[in-house]
């Protein structure tokens, strides 16, 4: 008994076996991870440019009439629609906010991101989100005052 404990031949096996298994979780967990913030990346542009797009749905008729900016509201959820599905076919719209007063639209999506290494544990996908706003309301702008000639 006493020669087995001192016989140092072979231990270095459950060391290498631990590490082995430290490092395929490891890069399982970043591939998951690396493919969950690209398709992230991916909605959040996917949203940002429905949302600009959506601002081209004003009443132009009322706008060149009377200088007033209106959003028409069925044609902002079609740009939205059809500009999310472009950019990213699997993403859905989850709210679309029109805030008729303030000419703002407001956009939250979502998608499913596919997943490998945790297809192990059962899951096969995870869910990101997105959200983005925007404006035809130029009060928010923080620029230079305009100089004006007295």
């Amino acid at each position: 008994m006493k020669r087995w404990l001192n016989d140092e031949e072979g231990g270095v096996y459950p060391l290498a076996a631990g590490i082995i298994i430290f490092v395929l979780a490891f890069g399982g967990l970043l591939i998951d991870g690396g493919m969950t913030i690209y398709h992230h990346t991916k909605l959040s542009s996917a949203v940002d440019a429905a949302t600009v797009a959506t601002l081209d749905a004003y009443d132009r008729e009322l706008w060149e009439e009377s200088g007033e900016i209106s959003l028409n509201d069925n044609e902002v959820r079609a740009i939205a629609t059809r500009y999310l599905t472009q950019n990213m076919e699997e993403a859905s719209i989850r709210n679309l906010t029109i805030d008729a007063s303030r000419n703002r639209v407001t956009l939250e999506a979502s998608a499913t991101a596919p997943l490998f290494f945790m297809a192990m544990f059962n899951r096969y996908e995870t869910e990101v989100q997105a959200s983005a706003s925007a404006s035809l309301d130029d009060s928010n702008f923080e620029g230079g005052e305009e100089e004006t000639d007295d």
